[in-house]
């Protein structure tokens, strides 16, 4: 890492050993400084090779993906297309246009529009009382 004035401005990259601006590392919380140790480019040159060199193993990963999430990508799609048109939030007061939510898979025409403020805090603050209605 490069310091000015006591302040990190660039970090090196460890494959290329570039000195580049913290943004061009994608985040890590397990590394010290929050940050990849390699740049984003050599990040996406190393996975372009490991998906190229274990092609086997990634259409395994992708497979064993879509069959345990079946039930959410189906419900996604038929929403997608039974309701095309987005639809102002559900939530009491607010006039942004809502995004589609499912409270249960299993009933794929089910939905909520929440817009995306609402729809973030429902999935991370557990907030089931904060919609009104369904479609």
């Amino acid at each position: 890492m490069i310091e000015v004035g006591g302040i990190e401005v660039l970090k090196k990259c460890t494959l290329c050993k570039r000195h580049l601006p913290f943004p061009c590392f994608s985040w890590n919380r397990a590394r010290f400084d929050g940050y990849e140790c390699y740049c984003r480019d050599c990040n996406t040159i190393k996975a372009k090779k490991w998906r190229e060199n274990n092609r086997k193993r990634m259409n395994e990963i992708l497979c064993a993906s879509r069959a345990r999430y079946r039930d959410r990508i189906n419900a996604r799609s038929l929403a997608h297309y039974t309701y095309p048109i987005r639809v102002v939030c559900n939530v009491d007061g607010c006039t942004e246009l809502g995004e589609r939510h499912h409270n249960d898979y299993s009933k794929a025409k089910e939905i909520v529009w929440l817009c995306r403020m609402h729809h973030h805090l429902l999935y991370h603050n557990n907030l089931d009382t904060l919609v009104r209605g369904r479609v």
